[in-house]
């Protein structure tokens, strides 16, 4: 899509929903609207027809840069209005792991309190935070993938805050972020993991949580030991078991007599 084209329907679709916010209208209405849901419609007959959940993805993202100039108006008019386009794009964006454009349109849906396509059976709220969840499950990242994902589920429970939803799904989501956070901050990942536990017992935490309780443990302090009396720092005698103490005292020598020559007899 060209520059041009793509700001096109960005003005033209913040156009069309302020319009149709300004009649009072709940759904969102108008030709750049219309267009777009006749486009989003000839997509997914196409992704109907594949079989393959890796073509679909790849499909998703070749479809994906048609929608942004409309996606870009409508979050930028703030409307609010409903709009199937959007919610359904949230959903690909998620679908081909692009956690940052998913998010970025979660938050206008989730303050807007926007329904997702009738085929859903999740709530919004559900979905973003599940998942998330499921694909930190499934790709098990590591390094900078692992840190995009602590980032991506933080930023996902501040805005699920206070939403209903199954509590399976809260506990899901904080397991898999206490196994992100257990390399290099076990202290939090025991506070994830424990919050796991805290809305599902079942939530299969309760073995991590011990190991990492065990490793956060202090270790014992060292024995108090006092300095002994200098009274105590004189020699003492020892005494070996079964056998009698030494002796000490200097024992006295009795001088040898001198021997005496006799004096030869005079004659």
């Amino acid at each position: 899509m060209s520059i041009a084209r793509k700001h096109f329907e960005k003005v033209s679709a913040a156009q069309a929903a302020e319009t149709a916010k300004d009649k009072g209208e709940t759904v969102i209405s108008g030709n750049a609207a219309d267009t777009m849901l006749a486009r989003l419609r000839g997509h997914e007959v196409i992704l109907k027809n594949i079989k393959s959940t890796r073509a679909k993805i790849i499909k998703k993202r070749e479809f994906l840069p048609e929608y942004e100039g409309y996606i870009d108006g409508i979050i930028s008019s703030g409307t609010g209005l409903q709009d199937n386009v959007v919610t359904t794009i949230m959903v690909w964006r998620f679908d081909i792991s692009d956690l940052v454009g998913g998010l970025e349109i979660a938050a206008y849906v989730l303050e807007h309190d926007l329904k997702l396509p009738e085929r859903f059976s999740r709530n919004a709220a559900t979905m973003v935070l599940e998942v998330i969840a499921d694909l930190c499950e499934a790709t098990k990242p590591e390094g900078d993938q692992a840190k995009n994902f602590i980032d991506a589920l933080g930023e996902a429970f501040e805005l699920t805050d206070g939403m209903d939803m199954p509590d399976e799904v809260r506990a899901k989501s904080y397991k898999q972020l206490g196994f992100l956070q257990e390399a290099d901050h076990p202290q939090a990942a025991l506070d994830s993991l424990n919050a796991a536990f805290e809305f599902d017992p079942k939530s299969g935490v309760k073995t991590k949580i011990g190991q990492l309780e065990k490793l956060l443990k202090p270790a014992d302090p060292p024995k108090d030991t006092k300095p002994a009396p200098a009274s105590d720092l004189k020699t003492k005698e020892t005494k070996t078991p079964g056998t009698k103490a030494k002796n000490t005292t200097p024992k006295k020598t009795t001088p040898k007599p001198t021997e005496t020559i006799p004096s030869p007899k005079r004659r």
